[in-house]
């Protein structure tokens, strides 16, 4: 079956401050991290991304995950229906009505600072910020990705990639000369000598360097909240 995609094309906004501005981005990092390899067992849900064309909240979702681990509190039991949730509730917001045509990356990042969201039972679920990352720069958006506990990105997918067989385990994205169709929002958990290491539609994606920077448009981390 089809996977979905659901981040709408690029919304540039000035204001967005770099990461460099709140993290150390400059240090030389090790040369390979993962943050799910070293806090096993942390669930990697579809959150309901074959359904909805939802893949904004769903990494928002995962990232809620990874910051709850790394600051010592329980996983929230973040449903497929919450994602759903708070996905007609933006994309209403933006398109008047739903139509599930997706989100706008830096608004959905807004509205997670601004009014929050409602997540295993706990509504008003923020951020107390977020930053810009330049991606073109292998350092700082590993650095980035270590000190905030992961990376957001929009890439420009090609077409088929959303098929079953062309992403997941054993199925690493390296093909730089194709062409872009999709915009789709992942997170990013870590990476190695190749490339980036994300999350989508419920599986771990290798990603090359090569790839990654022939297709990622945009990237953000966030700082967390006592009630994120």
């Amino acid at each position: 079956m089809p996977m979905k995609f659901g981040a709408k094309p690029p919304k540039r906004d000035g204001r967005i401050k770099n990461v460099s501005s709140v993290f150390r981005v400059a240090m030389v990092p090790p040369p390979a991290y993962d943050f799910d390899a070293s806090h096993p067992g942390i669930p990697i849900p579809l959150f309901a991304n074959a359904d909805y064309n939802d893949c904004v909240i769903a990494a928002r979702a995962h990232h809620t995950l990874r910051l709850a681990v790394h600051a010592g509190r329980p996983l929230p039991n973040i449903s497929d229906q919450d994602v759903i949730n708070e996905y007609r509730t933006e994309n209403a917001a933006e398109d008047g009505v739903f139509d599930d045509k997706g989100v706008t990356f830096v608004t959905s990042l807004s509205e997670w600072t601004r009014a929050g969201w409602t997540a295993a039972g706990t509504p008003h679920r923020t951020i107390a910020d977020f930053f810009s990352v330049n991606w073109q720069i292998n350092d700082e958006l590993k650095n980035a990705l270590i000190a905030a506990t992961g990376v957001q990105v929009s890439l420009n997918l090609p077409d088929g990639l959303q098929n079953d067989g062309n992403f997941g385990p054993g199925n690493p994205w390296t093909d730089a000369d194709a062409v872009g169709a999709f915009f789709h929002v992942i997170l990013l958990t870590g990476y190695d000598t190749n490339g980036p290491i994300g999350i989508t539609w419920g599986e771990k994606q290798n990603i090359s360097w090569e790839f990654f920077h022939a297709f990622c448009v945009e990237a953000y981390t966030v700082v967390g909240n006592a009630n994120t």
